[in-house]
């Protein structure tokens, strides 16, 4: 039975998770992403303050010096000059006009707006703060050289004009869209590696930082804006009590489900395909790295629960269904529980 001071812990934790779910529902993977992304760039800042790209940097600068074509060079300058100081502000600033008469200043360009000017500020200040010389002196005038501007505009311009483009597109057509923006926001980059202006590790650091920079500003109109019908305090309680419930009893059943994985590794009635399947979800239940951290109460095993169900699911449809009755301890109905999961994956991915 608990004491008085652990339910009182027990109730300020639970408020605490009421409070965050309306926020914790909406993670994507292009939260994931945003974040993976500020990683990399944080470990990039490090190595390249250690020295530790150097070698790297330079080998790949001295190969494509190397094998310099002077109409590939032409292409990649004036690939360059498409992100450089001149072209880059009338190109943004086209795109506002353009979307001021589609009648959508708000929210889409305003958020094109506070993306380039904020954007301009971030990236001069990071210059500053690392102050990393250019790869060669004849550059210096451009400024520092980490990170690299050109990606970085590169990717926020064309990714976030695919984004609102993609919306009222087909599937074929958003397909399309985004191939031209990855495209085109690699060529930006590998210009500027190819001109000699830029180290690879200032590109990819521009590509990092832009990518939680994209997310945040596509992420403002919506946070300012409240959408569908109000609801009352009580009937929000209620709501994110349930979803706490489900979480909570997902997380809760994570042991058994790894029991069971492992049990049907080693039964002779599962075919091969399956079990390497099963093998590799119990080496990557094994592995250190995770996608979201286990110290993160909840979501630090969700996310071992949707990857368990999914995996699952799939060895059920050559697995009968008895065999795996047969090796599962958990009280609650397992094949509901995977459906659950299953079903909130698709809800999700429906709405990507």
């Amino acid at each position: 039975m608990s004491t008085p001071v652990e339910r009182r812990r027990r109730d300020r934790t639970e408020a605490l998770w009421l409070a965050l779910l309306p926020v914790l529902g909406k993670l994507t993977l292009a939260v994931i992403a945003a974040f993976f992304a500020m990683y990399v760039f944080v470990k990039l800042a490090h190595d390249v303050g250690e020295g530790d790209t150097r070698q790297f940097d330079v080998a790949v600068l001295q190969f494509l010096r190397a094998h310099r074509d002077p109409g590939v060079h032409t292409v990649m300058h004036w690939i360059s000059w498409l992100g450089g100081p001149y072209a880059q502000p009338v190109i943004f600033f086209l795109c506002v006009l353009g979307l001021v008469a589609a009648r959508r200043f708000w929210p889409d360009g305003l958020t094109l707006l506070v993306a380039g000017v904020g954007g301009a500020g971030l990236v001069s200040g990071l210059k500053r703060l690392f102050h990393r010389p250019r790869p060669e002196e004849i550059f210096d005038s451009l400024g520092y050289s980490f990170p690299s501007g050109h990606s970085f505009f590169a990717l926020v311009l064309y990714c976030m004009l695919a984004y609102w483009l993609g919306r009222d597109a087909t599937p074929r057509q958003r397909w399309w869209i985004w191939a031209a923006a990855v495209t085109g926001t690699l060529l930006m980059g590998f210009s500027r590696i190819y001109l000699g202006e830029h180290f690879p590790s200032d590109v990819a650091a521009g590509f990092a930082v832009a990518i939680p920079w994209v997310w945040g500003c596509l992420a403002l109109p919506t946070a300012l804006h409240r959408h569908g019908h109000d609801v009352s305090a009580e009937e929000l309680r209620i709501r994110n009590r349930a979803i706490l419930a489900q979480l909570r009893e997902g997380a809760a059943f994570l042991p058994n489900l790894v029991k069971l994985a492992a049990r049907l590794a080693r039964d002779p009635r599962v075919p091969r395909s399956r079990k390497i399947g099963l093998v590799l979800l119990a080496a990557y239940l094994a592995m250190p790295l995770d996608l979201i951290p286990d110290f993160i109460p909840v979501l630090g095993t969700a996310d071992d629960l949707v990857l368990v169900s999914l995996t699952l699911a799939w060895v059920l449809k050559a697995v009968p269904e008895g065999v795996v009755r047969e090796h599962w301890d958990g009280e609650t109905d397992l094949f509901a529980l995977v459906d659950r999961v299953r079903g909130a994956v698709r809800d999700v991915w429906n709405r990507r």
